[in-house]
């Protein structure tokens, strides 16, 4: 029976640490948001996303530095980041244009 108290303590702790973590995930792209649209008030789309882009990067290189044990690396893993991080370049691009845009428009007297 402590076992199976111990797997469910565990599964509980998995939950509410995802839970967490999704609610963090959740408050920070919002504020992001608001940030972005900020900057491209003053700097342009690609710029404001550059920037942004390199601190986020430093950030995980962060937490990454912060865990324990090494990193692994697969091929398809790799792979798939990359493919995955040409798409959220593009659609970054895109909505900080689109921001941008929005932005100007509405200061149009």
């Amino acid at each position: 029976m402590g076992s199976h108290s111990s797997v469910r303590f565990v599964a509980e702790y998995m939950v509410r640490t995802a839970i967490l973590f999704a609610l963090i995930g959740m408050i920070a792209w919002g504020v992001w948001a608001v940030f972005a649209d900020y900057a491209t008030r003053t700097l342009e789309p690609e710029v404001a996303m550059a920037i942004s882009y390199a601190i986020g990067v430093g950030v995980a290189t962060l937490y990454i530095a912060s865990q324990s044990g090494p990193v692994t690396l697969t091929d398809s893993g790799v792979a798939f980041a990359i493919v995955g991080g040409l798409f959220s370049g593009v659609g970054s691009i895109s909505y900080y244009a689109a921001i941008s845009t929005e932005t100007r428009q509405l200061r149009r007297p």
